[in-house]
């Protein structure tokens, strides 16, 4: 699966470059596509992005907003879907853990015993969470 999703990467790092490189500061060398698409992904540079391509050349204008929407929606369902089964393979094992009675902790609710209210053990020190009033 990650073969798949480097090699599309990668595709659509080369076309930004070619096809954007000459117009967009963004896209000049194959450094700066990576790095946009990177901005991208996370959300910090959609915005200047769109705003950066050239209103005048038409064909340039649709096939970016093609580029640019299929590039986002691809990679975030991508990696939603790796997030999704993420959750659902440690909720798997903690539902086995909890069958082969090796998940007490997670019935009885006691993820972190030296947080609980009222405890009386001091041959530890005290964790830097309770001194933060967290």
């Amino acid at each position: 699966k990650q073969w798949y999703q480097r090699r599309v990467r990668l595709g659509y790092v080369f076309c930004g470059w070619v096809v954007f490189g000459p117009y967009m500061v963004k896209f000049n060398s194959l450094v700066q596509a990576s790095d946009t698409l990177f901005a991208m992904l996370n959300g910090d540079e959609l915005l200047d992005t769109f705003m950066m391509v050239e209103r005048e050349n038409t064909l340039l204008f649709w096939f970016s907003k093609i580029y640019f929407y299929s590039f986002i929606i691809l990679f975030i369902y991508v990696i939603l879907s790796v997030m999704i089964s993420l959750i659902g393979d440690a909720m798997v094992a903690a539902q086995s853990a909890v069958k082969t009675g090796m998940g007490h902790w997670l019935v009885e609710g006691r993820v972190f015993p030296e947080l609980e209210l009222g405890s009386t053990d001091t041959s530890q020190p005290p964790s830097p969470l309770i001194l933060s009033g967290q």
